[in-house]
Parts: C-alpha cells; sequence; structure tokens
C-alpha cells in the first residue's frame, strides 16, 4: 500500500460513488452526539447507514438505536480528537470502550460490526476507518470487537510502515481523512477482486 496507489484510488473512486452523499451526512451535527433523538438518530444515522454502500437496516429501530448510542456517547466521546497514530497498539481503555460500543449497539437489530464502524468513523473520522465483510475477510478479521480492534492495529501498522501519514500531510488531499482514503483504496481494491497479500504490498 503506497501513497499513491491512494490517491489513484480516491480519483477513481470519486468518479463511481456520490461524494456529496457522504459530505453531506458528515456535516450533521448528529455526528457529535450532542442531540440524540429518535428523529436525528432515524433521518441521519439510519438514513446515512442505508444510503452509503450496501448496508440495509430497518428505520423502526431508532428508538433502540437511540438508547444505545446514549449509554455508549462518553465512551466515543472519548476518542474525538485522538488520531489512530498516537500508539501503535490500543491501550486498555480503548479496548474496554470498543468492546462495549460493539457490545452496545450490536444488540440492535440488523446493526452489524460494518454498521458500527461506519457509525463510529463518522463520529471520529481520525480514529475509525469502515469496513465491510469483504474487506474484513482480505486482513483476516472476524466482523467483531476483536476483529475490528485487529484491523484497526493492521492499518495503523501499514500507515506507519510505508509512511503514509506524512505523504499526506503534504500531499493536495486537504477534504478527506487519511483513513477515509485507505478506505476508498479498499473498497476499489474489493471491486478489483484483489486477494488480501495484495493489500499489504
Amino acid at each position: 500500500m503506497k501513497f499513491f496507489e491512494l490517491v489513484e484510488a480516491h480519483a477513481e473512486y470519486k468518479a463511481k460513488s456520490n461524494m456529496m452523499t457522504f459530505k453531506n451526512y458528515r456535516q450533521s451535527k448528529v455526528w457529535d452526539l450532542k442531540d440524540l433523538n429518535e428523529g436525528t438518530v432515524k433521518e441521519n444515522i439510519l438514513g446515512f447507514l442505508n444510503k452509503w454502500g450496501v448496508y440495509r437496516v430497518s428505520y423502526s429501530v431508532a428508538p433502540q438505536l437511540t438508547q444505545a448510542l446514549k449509554e455508549v456517547k462518553s465512551d466515543i466521546q472519548y476518542f474525538k480528537g485522538k488520531k489512530l497514530l498516537q500508539d501503535l497498539t490500543l491501550d486498555h481503555k480503548q479496548q474496554e470502550y470498543i468492546l462495549r460500543i460493539f457490545s452496545k449497539i450490536g444488540d440492535v437489530k440488523g446493526i452489524s460490526g460494518v454498521g458500527i464502524a461506519k457509525i463510529l468513523h463518522m463520529c471520529c473520522p481520525q480514529f475509525f476507518i469502515m469496513w465491510d465483510n469483504a474487506i474484513a475477510e482480505n486482513y483476516g478479521c472476524s466482523i467483531n470487537a476483536q476483529g475490528y480492534m485487529n484491523f484497526l492495529w493492521i492499518t495503523k501498522s501499514l500507515i506507519n510502515k510505508n509512511g503514509l501519514q506524512k505523504e499526506y500531510v503534504i500531499s493536495d488531499i486537504k477534504d478527506i481523512t487519511l483513513l477515509k482514503l485507505i478506505d476508498e483504496f479498499n473498497m476499489m481494491r474489493k471491486r478489483a477482486r484483489m486477494t488480501h497479500s495484495e493489500h499489504f504490498l
């Protein structure tokens, strides 16, 4: 995974995806978790989950999802302003919070580890990265809390190994995070049916 490959994937991704939809949802204040109610959760969070990618979940779970988010609000907010690159490994507190987030939100019918990661990325885009079943499989990770933490560790290792953060900082790409660039790279490689080993070139 080299930075020029991320740039190429980004250009290809923009040509094939409706980035305006992503940016419009990202601008919603609901991701600050300060105004959580069934209406905002249904319109913005469930709306995003259903319109971004092929993930689908019933809007009827808005009450349950709202309650779950309120219960893990402080856990998610702990990661706000933090970057995945600050430490090579997740500390005990971070692991505890991620486990609880996956447990509480995962109890909501129809919300899998894929949906949880999407929510986490929108809330804390510098720390959490999106994935889906195929991407998780390519990285050898299970769709659960432990698998997601492994995915974060692999992603962080790739960033450090390939100097991606340094090249991102001096690049002209300013409208999305490095983690979103990597997600787009993963998506385009998935679409091209690339093998697991090719993610690590």
